[in-house]
């Protein structure tokens, strides 16, 4: 009772502090709520662009000949010119039911071509388009002010939006603007006509940036449900062929000879072309996550600027090694004749995910043909090759993450076959291309230092692999830090590791977290949370270790380390859905190995969250069907989906650190029941039963046809075999 009454109290004093990040916003009359409103500092940070897919970006100019323009506007201004829709957008908050202006100043040299009445240079609110807008179209004389004024109502947050056009109200022409602002007032003027906005937050969720469209929708219902079956049936099977002679693989049935159509080489071979055929028809159907967009840019600069000059320019927070795959890539799409920024473009990016993927397909097989099977072991490598999550997060999303999980996981096979040398090689190339890898670095090296103490024989080998490593390391960087020798600053590729883990301003990119479940979701994360998530992980890092030299399994290390990934993607904040891909690759090979069902199930169920994370992001973003239209748009706070969702994660995590527990402390490990039938018709006998007895409470009767619905020849032996042998 007294443990579970210290739950509740962490969890109550967890809620108090994820909510006391929420704070209720407050502003003084008159006073401004935008950032950058005059582009005075010569840029247009602050303000994101909505643009037409072939808009030209907007410019700020000066124009220094004209003195009654200092005196109105100061001295910088932003030009947009649009064929379609050109804008810019911001997210403010703002107090309920409080009266506010929102004007701009606009310049119109020659008037705006549009036939539509909604259609021109404006300003407006954007969820509210219709109601909340004031519209220029003609040619002004000098500087315009334009302004409308509007009452929140229940909204705490508005997005204001400027610009030449929108999506459904084309225009064509060039205006100027300046002094873009946002002010609560006390009263409006005498006259003037003020909107109230309907509804709250939860009302404007789904009308602001959404991008779906009916393929999007199509996509993420089929994956979703046949991913839930896949999983299923996947499990099904396993339990089922468990209970078969021959399910373990014997010395004997290594020395067997079989036709080579029932081969381990031939059935691998059908493991790697249904993978390969998943992703070559996904990666031209879907063009990409944020991260390829980022891809696409990266590939483009590097081939025109080279290494040194672009990692100095653009201080970049890519990984060095995904930065040399983009360079060559780039390199090969001119004699190649791939059009920079293209949707061709795009798929070529792909093609080193593509092969990761194999690669980790091949390496699920290899593991479990150890111990399986071959029907088994492709089992395994079959759900890895067609669960859609997995190439979501790989050739889908278009990111080289999947390369490092691909060498994280060769590193942990070698700590399972005590090379503790190809172990640190493999590491620190998964470094190169996962900056997320660095998580593991306290648990890798508590390992390294436990077999540092118990084994002479390696000791020399460590010490010397892993001061090289470290070496090596930095000397791959030097082609992209050169400039920034000469400008003092030696360790830059340092420092650019630890920015990453705050690339993401807000609490969440889309992630279904904690912060999501109190509705954060992308809100902007304060100095708190960063402060919080350094207290959490080095609280994990502490526990994961005490939990390894409790237990001393070198296959311990894959649940752990799944564990690490998992508690930080829930826990933490500035992260995405990327962060969980190489938990549930750990969690499958451990699964695997161990045949503990729990892990099985948890597997599953993270997979199953995860795939609707995914979906779901790339199908508000436009990513399915849309090409090159697609961009990242943040799920709102309000998003049920998100606060559901975050919910279940929350969920799996807790029932994760009771399975770490139980198998690392308590070594308890469950392995799958070994049962004698069809494990189908064995669910649905039990589904069947239930559906009955649920039937008979309410009736009072069941016909006699049902009252034996479980085969009588399905029956589970006395005994467990687990067959999981930890590594000592």
């Amino acid at each position: 009772m007294k443990k579970f009454l210290l739950i509740i109290a962490c969890l109550i004093l967890v809620a108090v502090c994820f909510t006391a990040c929420k704070t209720t916003f407050s502003s003084d009359y008159g006073e401004e709520i935008l950032s950058n409103t005059g582009f005075e500092l010569n840029e247009i940070t602050g303000w994101t662009a909505v643009a037409a897919e072939d808009e030209t970006a907007a410019s700020v100019k000066t124009t220094l000949d004209s003195s009654d323009y200092s005196e109105v506007v100061g001295k910088y201004y932003l030009s947009v010119k649009a064929n379609e829709y050109n804008t810019y957008t911001q997210t403010v908050s703002v107090e309920k039911n409080s009266l506010y202006r929102l004007s701009a100043k606009v310049r119109i040299a020659s008037s705006i071509s549009s036939e539509e009445t909604l259609a021109g240079a404006f300003v407006a609110i954007d969820s509210d388009f219709a109601l909340v807008n004031a519209i220029e179209k003609s040619k002004t004389d000098g500087w315009k002010t334009v302004e409308t004024y509007f009452n929140s109502g229940d909204r705490t947050s508005v997005t204001v939006r400027f610009g030449v056009g929108t999506e459904n109200h084309h225009a064509s022409g060039t205006a100027e603007f300046d002094g873009i602002s946002l002010t609560k007032e006390k009263v409006a003027p005498e006259g003037v006509i003020v909107t109230d906005l309907q509804g709250g937050e939860e009302d404007v969720a789904f009308n602001a940036l959404y991008r779906t469209n009916k393929e999007g929708k199509l996509f993420m219902i089929l994956s979703v449900v046949l991913g839930a079956a896949c999983l299923f049936a996947a499990y099904a099977a396993f339990r089922t062929m468990m209970g078969r002679k021959g399910a373990f693989l014997t010395p004997d049935m290594q020395d067997q000879k079989v036709s080579f159509f029932k081969s381990s080489a031939f059935i691998l071979i059908i493991c790697e072309l249904v993978a390969f055929a998943v992703r070559l028809i996904l990666i031209n159907f879907v063009y990409g996550g944020s991260t390829l967009g980022g891809y696409v840019t990266d590939a483009t600069k590097l081939a025109d600027l080279g290494a040194a000059k672009y990692y100095f320019d653009e201080k970049v927070l890519t990984p060095i090694g995904s930065l040399y795959v983009l360079w060559v890539m780039g390199l090969l799409a001119s004699p190649l004749k791939l059009v920079m920024g293209s949707m061709g473009f795009a798929i070529f990016l792909k093609i080193p995910a593509v092969l990761a993927d194999l690669v980790i397909v091949f390496l699920v097989y290899y593991l479990a043909n150890r111990k399986y099977n071959q029907y088994i072991s492709a089992l395994f490598a079959g759900v890895f090759a067609v669960f859609p999550v997995f190439f979501f997060l790989s050739a889908g999303w278009g990111a080289y993450a999947s390369i490092g999980v691909l060498f994280l996981l060769l590193s942990l096979i070698s700590v399972l076959d005590k090379k503790y040398v190809a172990c640190i090689i493999y590491y620190a190339v998964s470094l190169l291309f996962f900056t997320e890898a660095l998580l593991l670095a306290p648990l890798f090296l508590a390992y390294l230092v436990y077999v540092f103490f118990k084994s002479d024989d390696d000791k020399m080998a460590i010490s010397i692999t892993l001061t090289s490593a470290i070496i090596v390391l930095y000397l791959v960087s030097i082609p992209f830090i050169l400039s920034h020798f000469t400008a003092g600053h030696p360790f830059i590729v340092v420092k650019r590791y630890c920015q990453a883990f705050l690339a993401h301003t807000g609490f969440t990119e889309n992630a279904f977290t904690i912060y999501g479940l109190f509705g954060l979701g992308a809100a902007k994360a304060n100095v708190a949370s960063y402060v919080f998530n350094g207290i959490l992980v080095g609280l994990m890092a502490v526990a994961t270790i005490l939990a390894f030299f409790k237990s001393r399994s070198r296959l311990d290390l894959f649940l752990l380390a799944a564990f690490v990934f998992v508690f930080t993607f829930v826990m933490t904040s500035a992260v995405d859905t990327l962060l969980i891909y190489p938990a549930l690759v750990l969690l499958l090979v451990y699964g695997m190995i161990t045949g503990d069902r729990r892990v099985l199930k948890l597997f599953g169920g993270l997979s199953l969250t995860t795939l609707i994370n995914t979906s779901y992001a790339m199908t508000i973003g436009g990513y399915f069907g849309s090409g090159e239209n697609s961009a990242l748009v943040l799920m709102t706070a309000a998003d049920p989906v998100m606060i559901i969702f975050s919910v279940a994660n929350v969920l799996l995590l807790g029932y994760f650190g009771y399975l770490v527990y139980s198998i690392c402390i308590k070594e308890d490990v469950k392995g799958v029941v070994i049962v004698e039938g069809n494990y189908f018709l064995y669910v649905w006998g039990i589904m069947k039963t239930a559906a009955f007895a649920v039937a008979g409470f309410c009736t009072k009767t069941v016909p006699t046809f049902f009252t034996k619905t479980v085969p009588g020849w399905f029956k589970k032996k006395s005994s467990e075999d687990n067959n999981a042998v930890k590594g000592q």
